[in-house]
């Protein structure tokens, strides 16, 4: 049986077992992958509200030492910033796998440049992406020449997750994609008939190449999922950084000026949201045998 043909059939499998249940054994995946570090209240007393770039570079070195698989930044460098603080981030990135954050945004600052590289070179076949625009929040060449990808976060729903956006006409991963092809046996994205394929395993899409993903089984309130650290913990002297060892590390602010997005009836910040969808992505993977 060629491979084409085994693929086809473990789709129709999956779809006709009824893909969009969760599964456990995927979650477990989920909190064996990411480690979460977050500027959050504690760092907010130690360290002051918010991050420069130069503290932030000392975050990046600091979670280094543990070699991580990669180290996701969930912040936006798109505004000038310092020469100093920027050359600190840049030599921060220096032998690691950095993923930085976009997002599509017609809000001052804007940029429209970004590197060739960065986006999807694959097939989009009869995938209609539907989340597109020709300008956004990119962090500043000097930074992302040094990063492993730009990934755009933003959704149209808070319920459907894309895998690809469209900037300047072309594709680009989403981070939530950016960061499946980071989990163990994962692999560069490719796109197959009602879903995307992420090295060993199978993501269902609908014909916007998003996935539905469900947040009512979860607790957006208290939701990162496998070892979550602080960043006032993460800078202390005995701090062991193993616990980064091939994971996914993914660096963010849960601070007290974090932005809330709407869930249903409540607001919940900004990362809690983004972990309930990436782990219920997480939930909704299936292995390729």
């Amino acid at each position: 049986m060629n491979a084409k043909l085994k693929f086809t059939i473990f789709v129709a499998i999956q779809l006709l077992s009824g893909i969009y249940v969760r599964d456990c054994a995927a979650e477990t995946l989920f909190d064996k992958s990411i480690v979460v570090v977050e500027y959050d209240a504690k760092s907010e007393n130690a360290l002051g509200i918010f991050p420069s770039r130069a503290a932030i570079a000392s975050y990046v070195e600091k979670i280094k030492r543990g070699r991580p698989k990669a180290i996701v930044l969930k912040f936006f460098f798109d505004g000038p910033g310092t020469a100093e603080d920027n050359l600190s981030l840049e030599k921060s990135f220096g032998g690691a796998n950095i993923l930085l954050q976009a997002s599509l945004n017609k809000e001052p600052p804007t940029s429209r440049q970004l590197d060739d590289h960065f986006f999807f070179a694959g097939k989009i076949g009869e995938y209609k992406i539907a989340l597109k625009g020709d300008e956004g929040w990119l962090p500043i060449k000097q930074l992302a020449k040094s990063a492993s990808k730009v990934c755009f976060a933003g959704v149209r729903q808070v319920d459907s997750i894309p895998v690809l956006v469209e900037f300047q006409g072309k594709p680009i991963p989403s981070m939530w994609a950016c960061i499946l092809e980071e989990m163990p046996d994962g692999g560069k994205l490719e796109l197959a008939k009602n879903g995307a394929v992420f090295g060993k395993y199978w993501l269902p899409l609908d014909t916007f190449g998003e996935t539905k993903v469900s947040l009512k089984e979860v607790n957006l309130k208290d939701l990162d999922g496998g070892p979550s650290v602080s960043v006032a913990d993460l800078m202390t002297r005995d701090f062991d950084a193993e616990v980064f060892a091939s994971k996914i590390v993914l660096l963010t602010y849960t601070g007290s000026k974090s932005p809330l997005i709407a869930v249903g009836k409540s607001s919940y910040k900004v990362h809690n949201v983004f972990v309930a969808e990436l782990r219920a992505l997480f939930g909704l993977l299936r292995p390729i045998k």
